[in-house]
């Protein structure tokens, strides 16, 4: 493979006024010039208004996602995937277009002709036009003709600074971790520090002058890496070092230019919107430098900076170690489209080509250890280490088939069944129709009971009312009263069910227009069970069995769906859970903002948002993974205080259980049949709706969390992979290090049960679902294998 280098001088042109003279130079790096030839682009207007075209939305869709930057948000806006993937497509056909002029074909030409496409290519652009440089050339289709090549942009001023050689025998790196509110920094740093031949000097959240005495150390860096918080303002790069301290490249000129003199040769900003920085870095004639052109996301960052610096310690060529990297980014557009225009190099056209090996001196200290001693350890590993990945191989894959499900379910109602006691959520109150009050006021209560009720109910001013009572026709009397209720209240909610086909459960002829969307919830709960056994819907019109529902276990809430895609056609028109109602409600009164979707497709409330479960989650394994549910994250007691309906008719009640709260009222009476199972056993229905909404509030109020799993990739559980794995490797290591003993053995393994299950409950009380019973299963197989192992010849 031939190392050539192409340099493409824009001179003073620009995308308004067009590029008159264009010089590319082509030529072997480190040998004379091969060829250069001059051509022309035109005045590019439209690919400069596709680009702030797709610039303004980049930043819009880039609020509220955790990005490296730090800059004022706005709240309420709203965007459209389908517009931003629009104009990302026609801002790459634009540049496309111009670049196919006839008057730059010549250059073009000329390229093709004296590359192959094995050579290895580094392209500079030496530009001073800003728009030029902020174009997503890597969208350029030559590019894609050329697999060994990667764009670099440079100032039309500079000046040689690669006469400096390595004097250490390691890579020295000053990892820079800055400001890291909502985003995590210690990854990057855990990159830096798993380096091959390095020296890494980690600042976290430095001061200027630490940085600074750093900067000056006499022993010189090789690589210089900052992560965290980062914008540019007027031209100007600024870098959040901690939570009081910003600088400018300028502020810390001097230091950077001694750095530079001494052998700096990488900057890496992995932060947002580095172009100021690059600019500033590029007049102090750094060899290369690494930014992000636009705000990035936290998982970007993370994804880039190790797979480019994966990529560089194997020798590969910093240019293409910076594309691999870049094109590994493409995993992630399905999340954050156009992740993969991010990194940016920029490079100085005097650098020589740089590969790891470069950056250090190699020694005989550095050369493999005698031999016998360092193999002999590392087959030593192998039995362990195959054992383990076979053990945890099969039990996930068993997983995956979801004959672990039943028993991760049971498992999981286990341990949250040993939660300590929480105190009742203080903004909830159910009004229970008990036994009692079905025997004083009949079932079903009729509807002037209701609207008796209601009324009382409203002269305590509760923030919201919830009636989770199926009621589309009058029952006995009172309709008008109960009806005039809910078109006079805006705190008043009804429920209807999207599952029933009976027109008892549909909402009241009332609930239309904005009245079904903003004052109607539905009622549908979801259940873990055999599907036959799913009755019509919620039963509040008929007596019947005292628990129909027994063995339909609610663990998952939904909070809304789109009713035109239900699977068959319903007269429940709202979109939105009767919990979501009351959450929303009684949230926006306490003037939590914002409460929208936010770039995820993913509901928010405040800073708080609740993220639809993929098709595996846990223990579950089939989940549709198309509709906002999430997990309930029950309270270990009910969730608020509880009266009965007699109690509010009567006025036996203290004022400040309903005033400010939300109130639910349901029937508890066993003729109503609405009990359900919980993994904390039969529970009624309105329970479990005051259930969900405390754990709305709680989350957004509270800091409660909602329950969560180890880290997984869509529906790819790796988390849970690498925690089984690890456990696996443990107990192969116990079976090894304590063989021939069965007793140590026995013990170990019952030790290293109890710590599972240990572990597995102090995370519940976090909210988070470990695998455990993978993992057991996992263990029992690494016992089966190596027993096995020992009895083959």
């Amino acid at each position: 493979m031939v190392m050539k280098r192409v340099v493409l001088n824009f001179g003073g042109g620009s995308l308004r006024a067009g590029c008159s003279a264009i010089v590319a130079t082509l030529s072997g790096v480190g040998q004379r010039q091969l060829t250069q030839c001059v051509g022309s682009l035109p005045p590019a207007l439209e690919l400069a208004e596709a680009y702030e075209a797709w610039h303004q939305l980049y930043v819009l869709r880039s609020q509220h996602q955790g990005m490296r930057i730090r800059v004022a948000q706005s709240d309420g806006h709203r965007f459209s995937e389908a517009e931003f993937r629009d104009r990302a497509s026609q801002l790459t056909q634009e540049l496309n277009v111009w670049l196919n002029s006839p008057t730059f074909q010549q250059i073009d030409r000329t390229l093709r002709t004296e590359l192959s496409r094995q050579d290895d290519v580094q392209i500079i652009l030496e530009t001073q036009d800003y728009q030029l440089k902020r174009l997503p050339w890597q969208q350029w289709n030559f590019l894609e003709d050329y697999p060994q090549a990667e764009v670099a942009l440079s100032a039309l001023a500079w000046q040689d600074r690669s006469g400096h050689h390595p004097s250490h025998n390691h890579v020295r790196i000053l990892g820079i971790l800055g400001e890291d509110d909502q985003i995590d920094t210690a990854v990057d740093g855990t990159a830096l520090a798993q380096l091959p031949h390095a020296e890494v000097t980690l600042l976290r959240n430095p001061s200027h002058a630490q940085l600074t005495q750093q900067l000056w150390d006499p022993q010189g860096w090789d690589i210089l890496c900052f992560s965290g918080h980062s914008q540019t303002i007027d031209a100007q790069g600024y870098l959040y070092l901690n939570g009081s301290e910003s600088l400018s490249i300028s502020q810390i000129k001097h230091a950077l230019a001694r750095a530079i003199e001494g052998g700096l040769k990488v900057a890496i900003f992995n932060s947002c919107d580095g172009f100021g920085l690059a600019e500033q870095l590029a007049d102090l004639h750094i060899p290369y430098g690494i930014v992000m052109r636009e705000p990035v996301p936290d998982p970007v960052a993370q994804l880039f900076l190790s797979q480019f610096l994966q990529s560089f310690s194997q020798n590969i060529p910093l240019h293409l170690a910076v594309r691999a990297a870049r094109q590994r980014l493409e995993a992630l557009e399905s999340q954050w489209p156009c992740a993969s225009w991010l990194p940016t190099l920029w490079q100085n056209p005097t650098a020589d080509p740089l590969q790891w090996q470069d950056l250090y001196r190699a020694t005989a200290d550095l050369e493999a250890l005698p031999e016998g001693v360092a193999p002999k350890r590392r087959w030593a590993l192998q039995p362990l280490l195959l054992c383990s990945l076979l053990a945890t191989g099969l039990s996930m894959g068993v997983r995956s088939l979801g004959y672990l499900e039943p028993f991760e379910l049971f498992a999981y109602d286990h341990l949250i069944q040993q939660r300590p006691l929480e105190t009742p959520d203080p903004r909830l109150l159910v009004v229970e129709i008990t036994q009692a009050d079905t025997q004083t006021y009949g079932y079903p209560v009729s509807d002037e009971v209701l609207a008796t009720f209601i009324a009382t109910l409203q002269r305590y001013e509760p923030r919201a009312i919830g009636m989770d009572i199926h009621r589309s026709k009058p029952l006995i009397e009172g309709e008008t009263a109960l009806i005039d209720q809910f078109l006079s209240s805006r705190n008043f909610f009804w429920v209807c069910s999207y599952q029933a086909m009976d027109e008892h459960y549909a909402p009241p002829a009332a609930a239309a227009g904005d009245k079904l969307i903003n004052q109607v919830g539905f009622s549908d709960l979801l259940v873990d069970g055999e599907p036959a056994a799913v009755p019509d819907g919620r039963n509040d019109v008929t007596g019947g069995d005292p628990f129909l529902n027994a063995g339909l276990t609610v663990r998952r809430q939904l909070l809304s769906y789109t009713p035109d895609l239900a699977p068959t056609p319903s007269t429940c028109g709202t979109p939105y859970s009767l919990s979501f109602q009351l959450a929303y409600e009684f949230l926006s009164q306490a003037e939590v903002s914002p409460l929208t979707v936010n770039a995820d497709q993913f509901w928010q409330f405040g800073s708080v948002a609740f993220p639809a479960l993929p098709s595996r989650f846990g223990g579950y394994q089939s989940l549709g993974g198309q509709s906002s549910q999430i997990l309930i994250n029950y309270r270990a007691n009910q969730p608020g205080q509880r009266i009965a309906l007699s109690q509010l008719i009567n006025g036996d009640v203290d004022p400040a259980l309903i005033r400010d709260r939300i109130v639910l009222i349901g029937y508890t009476s066993p003729i109503a049949r609405d009990d359900f199972q919980t993994p904390y056993g039969p529970m009624p229905g309105v329970w479990i709706h005051g259930h969900m909404t405390s754990q709305l509030i709680s989350a957004v109020l509270d800091d409660r969390p909602l329950i969560w799993t180890l880290p997984q990739w869509r529906w790819l559980q790796w988390g849970d992979g690498v925690w089984v794995l690890g456990w696996s490797l443990i107990g192969s290591t116990l079976l090894v290090w304590l063989s021939p003993c069965h007793l140590y053995q026995g013990l170990a393994w019952g030790g290293l049960i109890i710590g599972l299950y240990g572990v597995s409950m102090g995370v519940i009380l976090l909210g988070g679902w470990l695998p455990l019973i993978p993992t057991c299963l996992a263990l029992g197989l690494v016992w089966g294998i190596q027993g096995i192992q020992k009895r083959l010849p």
